[in-house]
């Protein structure tokens, strides 16, 4: 947490170089790479799925455990953008309501 000003400062300054292409990069997807980066999320519970899994992957070959763990990995990182980026919507939806 202690780089995430800094961090978030230069994003934002890469952020507004973007916004003169095409498609720049949503603000909401700005704050979600800035807290991923900040924030490490692995508290243990990823470690013991991994081992789980590990031999279930070892035991295909390279070519389709490599598939799979991209899937997996693909997956993962959706859900917990989407998780994230619907956290921020409520919490400006509730934060506008009660100011109303």
């Amino acid at each position: 947490m202690k780089n995430f000003k800094g961090i978030f400062l230069q994003q934002l300054a890469d952020y507004r170089a973007k916004c003169t292409d095409e498609e720049p990069m949503p603000i909401l997807e700005l704050l979600w790479e800035n807290y991923y980066q900040t924030h490490p999320i692995d508290d243990g519970r990823i470690k013991e799925i991994e081992e789980k899994l590990s031999p279930t992957i070892d035991a295909l070959p390279f070519e389709q455990s490599n598939d799979v763990f991209v899937l997996l990995y693909n997956l993962v990182d959706a859900y917990q953008r989407a998780a994230y980026l619907e956290g921020i919507q409520m919490g400006v939806q509730i934060a506008t309501e009660l100011s109303l």
